[in-house]
């Protein structure tokens, strides 16, 4: 079993994601991952990283 860390987003995640996912596949694909960023309360908004 691997172990993950699970960790706030940190500024540059989102470089670091580009490395690794193709570019997105249609326009819902690329509204979700523009959602990916640091905590906010309006909208309210959370994302970890594993």
């Amino acid at each position: 079993m691997a172990d993950y860390t699970i960790r706030d987003w940190h500024e540059g995640d989102d470089l670091q994601l580009m490395q690794i996912w193709p570019e997105a596949e249609n326009t819902q694909a690329a509204v979700f991952r523009a959602k990916f960023g640091p905590d906010a309360e309006q909208p309210w908004q959370r994302t970890v990283v594993a």
